[in-house]
Order: structure tokens, then sequence, then C-alpha cells
């Protein structure tokens, strides 16, 4: 989220469910009275605000779910929000949140294989200092896997991660609807490798099938914080954390005609690390969503196995948490990279 000084503040979710700040790698707790009975099950930027999903109590079944903005100086918990009175029906529970302001949108779904999943989306008020405005808006969708991911671009356009790697897209409305899968202009080629080392005459050059739209997927995508959002000169981008594939993919919305979203020639950069209006409106129907190929970083070596991604608001700056080979140890690393370098790739 970004900060006072102009530059993205980072923050994790710890493996004990807690809040932390990353400052250079290292994980200072965010020790609010609010959140000690809590357990953080997702994190979202709101605007100058972080809005956590929490479970109520920290340990053992939860008995309550809350939406809770913190103060932009985290000095409080601003306000929370109980979830409980619109949960669903068999086991379903908040799993996932996500913003694009002033929408809040959260996944309830049951850890089972039942493929009915409700997506609130909730609005502020503008009274200061209030909870969100209730009841949210209401959709129920029908998916054939879990949604593993979720991101939302302005205009109430969701992006879902499914367990199989299929990337679906939703025009957010009140009522029972149907995703659609998202399209690609052109498959994407794997990336080649960089190093003289790994390459040979033998070696089969992988290249794009011709042909028509394709389907996203990313198989093997399973992580909460696969999908990220960032605002590239006013114009949404999705990327996406690939960790079968070593890479990060960076797309946009190929239809010039849907707003200043327009098409880009695509380019492979290289990877730096360094230490480091009213919303809950409903819209028509949805339609397809074909997204174009910005480009994509790749690095077998920083991103041997990644964990995590997150994107500053501004989509410059690219964080990613991950284990290399040279760490022998289970200590993870972060890397940051700006997204804007025009350099080859390494």
């Amino acid at each position: 989220m970004p900060g006072k000084s102009g530059h993205a503040l980072l923050y994790a979710i710890g493996l004990d469910s807690k809040l932390y700040q990353v400052v250079n790698s290292s994980l200072i707790p965010v020790a609010l009275p609010a959140l000690l009975n809590t357990r953080v099950l997702d994190i979202a930027t709101f605007g100058q605000q972080l809005l956590l999903l929490t479970a109520q109590p920290a340990s053992g079944t939860p008995t309550s779910y809350s939406l809770a903005l913190l103060a932009p100086d985290l000095s409080k918990v601003e306000t929370t929000t109980t979830i409980g009175p619109f949960l669903g029906k068999n086991g379903q529970v908040p799993k996932l949140i996500a913003t694009s302001p002033p929408d809040i949108y959260v996944v309830i779904a049951a850890d089972s294989t039942q493929t009915m999943t409700s997506i609130l989306d909730y609005a502020p008020t503008n009274k200061v200092h209030q909870p969100l405005g209730t009841p949210p808006a209401s959709s129920t969708i029908t998916v054939s896997n879990p949604i593993m991911s979720m991101v939302a671009f302005p205009m109430h356009q969701l992006f879902l991660l499914q367990a199989d790697g299929m990337v679906q897209s939703l025009q957010f409305a009140s009522g029972d609807h149907a995703t659609t899968s998202v399209l690609l202009q052109q498959a994407i080629a794997q990336p080649l490798p960089v190093s003289g080392k790994e390459f040979t005459w033998t070696m089969t050059v992988p290249t794009v099938t011709p042909g028509g739209m394709t389907s996203l997927s990313v198989p093997g995508a399973t992580l909460p914080h696969t999908l990220a959002v960032g605002l590239v000169n006013t114009v949404p981008h999705l990327y996406i954390l690939d960790a079968n594939l070593h890479r990060i993919l960076d797309l946009k919305v190929a239809d010039a005609s849907a707003g200043a979203i327009g098409n880009s020639t695509t380019t492979t950069n290289s990877v730096t690390p360094t230490a480091t209006n009213t919303g809950g409106g409903a819209v028509n129907a949805a339609t397809p969503v074909t997204l174009h190929l910005e480009r994509q970083y790749a690095s077998s070596t920083l991103f041997a196995q990644t964990k995590s991604m997150a994107v500053d608001p501004q989509g410059t700056q690219v964080n990613v948490v991950a284990q290399t080979p040279s760490n022998a140890s289970s200590m993870l690393s972060l890397f940051s990279f700006n997204a804007s370098s025009q350099i080859g790739c390494a």
C-alpha cells in the first residue's frame, strides 16, 4: 500500500495468521489490541488503507468473520464490519477479498467440492469512521473448481483463478451469474533459458502455436496471491505469478475500446532484485474478456520457488517472496523489481 513518503509499504500474513510489515526482508509485527484475538485470513489495499479479512477467535474453530479497515497510519482498526449474517449454507465461509475502490469483494465458499460460490460487494458509507454499508450486493456463481485467487478491476470486473489453473472473469451483478473464460489473443510461449550453458543445439525452442484466441490457464497455480492488479498510466494491468514456469505475466485488456486500455508490443524484461463514487452497484450481463500479453518477467533462479506476489497500486513495483536454490534453508527472500524496466532478459 502507498506510504506517506510515496514509497510502497509491504505487509504480509505470517504462518501464525498474524499481520506483519515487511521491512528489508524482515517481518515486524503489527500489534494492535483489536487484532490480538483474531486470525488474519487475507489482506488487500483499499486506497490509503489496509483491509483485513479476519476470523475470531484466533485459535480453534472460527465463530465469526469480519472486514477490518485499518487507519492510514496503522495506529488502530478504524472500522469493523461483521460478515456473519451474510454467510452461505453448507459450510460456506469467507475465503478471499479483493478491492477496486469504492468496492470491496468477498468470496464466500466451502472447503468441500461444492460448486456454488457467493461473492459479496461492500461499499463504504459517506459517513466518517462508519462501517461499510450493509447489506452488501450478492452474486452467486457456479464454478467447476475452488477459487484460489481473486482480483478486481474498475467497473465491477473480477478475475478468478480456479484450482485447475483456469482464469475466469465475472462482471459482478446481483443475482445468479456464470463466469466466462478469459481469452488470450494468442498463446504465450514459454520463456527461453538465458544461459549459454543451459542451451544446446539439439534443444527444442518453444514457439507460439499459430491460431486464434485461446483460454488463459496457469496450470499448477494455487497460491492465494497468484493474481495481482496494478494501474499503469491509468490502465489496469493483470499480473499472474506463474510459479511452474518461474515467471510473472503482465497482461492488459486487448480491446482498445475499453476505456484507455489498448494493445502494446510484447517484450521480455530482466529482473533486478533489491533489498527490500458509489460502490455495490449492479451492472449488465458479462461479456468475454480478451487479454493481451504486455510483457513477461522470467528468472529460473530468482523465481525458483515462488510463494507470493504483490504489486504496488501504480503497477511499477513488483514484489515477490521466493526461496532460491542458493538458500538451502527454509528462509524466504523478498525480491523487488521495476515493472517499467525495458532491459533485455537475464
